[in-house]
């Protein structure tokens, strides 16, 4: 065997173990999704309170299993259901009685969150007497303080706490 004939065998070689190690090499450890390094049970526990003074006071407690391509949910107030309208590019949304509860696709643990709408009872001055001034306009001649009640969203994000099913 001649000098080159050998010097093509050993980089034939060469290649062919390069184009082996980059083919064969171990799956990146970042090429997991986040989700995926997250599967499991969580718990959460919130106390969600409306403002004023008379406020609202709503405990929002249960657990949610994050699974390879999906979240399911078991919440107090319930019962939850799957939100259909939820899309694939979109947040997982449950409705789970008034509160909504949405998990972020890429990292559902990190990014869930819970919105609800609330009664706040709260005060307005209300003209309770009405009087003609001298140039012919009706103005107010008594005002009172009036307790009205109104919805407010309240919302925030849900902290969760990996451990085993409570249930």
């Amino acid at each position: 065997m001649s000098a080159m004939s050998n010097r093509r065998s050993c980089l034939g070689w060469i290649a062919a173990a390069l184009v082996m190690a980059v083919g064969c090499r171990a799956p990146s450890s970042t090429g997991a999704t986040p989700a995926a390094r997250r599967l499991g049970v969580y718990r959460f526990s919130e106390r969600v309170v409306a403002p004023g003074a008379d406020a609202e006071v709503m405990d929002i407690e249960g657990e949610f299993v994050v699974l390879a391509d999906t979240v399911t949910v078991d919440a107090r107030p319930g019962p939850c259901r799957y939100d259909t309208r939820t899309t694939g590019a979109g947040p997982i949304t449950y409705l789970c009685g008034e509160v909504t509860l949405t998990f972020d696709r890429q990292d559902p643990v990190e990014r869930a969150s819970y919105a609800v709408d609330m009664h706040a009872r709260g005060t307005e001055t209300v003209c309770i007497r009405y009087t003609t001034n001298a140039a012919g306009r009706q103005v107010c001649a008594q005002t009172a303080n009036q307790v009205v009640d109104r919805k407010v969203r309240q919302s925030g994000r849900l902290r969760a706490i990996r451990g085993p099913s409570g249930a």
